[in-house]
């Protein structure tokens, strides 16, 4: 059987690396210092403070469509407006590729983020993109 909890750090961490990677050093997982419910996944504190990351890795179901993922983005968007951030989902399946889901009120500040501060924050590659 699959440690869940086990299976949630490994995309975790994946997703950290594949952060840093695009030039966010500072990303890191959050469970691993404060560890409440309602708190992001993943944060860049310096380089992306106003964004709420929330990971999903490898869980059944899990598509575009699906109670899941519905269930997901509307956890993410009440989590992420309790602390006013902007929320933002990415999802890999575990041979996938990372996807991300953004509301259209994260997608506006992501845009100005790059045109303000030059920086590009999706490969826009067969591998990874922005849906």
């Amino acid at each position: 059987m699959i440690n869940s909890r086990q299976k949630g750090k490994r995309g975790e961490l994946d997703l950290v690396k594949f952060l840093k990677t695009l030039g966010f050093p500072d990303a890191r997982r959050s469970q691993q210092y404060c560890g409440a419910d309602s708190d992001a996944d993943v944060v860049c504190p310096d380089t992306l403070p106003h964004l709420f990351i929330e990971c999903k890795f490898g869980v059944q179901g899990f598509d575009f469509g699906t109670k899941k993922m519905s269930d997901a983005i509307t956890q993410m968007v009440d989590d992420a407006s309790a602390k006013n951030l902007r929320p933002i989902l990415f999802f890999k399946k575990t041979k996938g590729v990372w996807i991300s889901v953004i509301p259209m009120s994260s997608f506006t500040y992501v845009l100005y983020l790059e045109r303000d501060i030059k920086i590009m924050l999706l490969s826009m590659n067969d591998r990874n993109f922005l849906i």
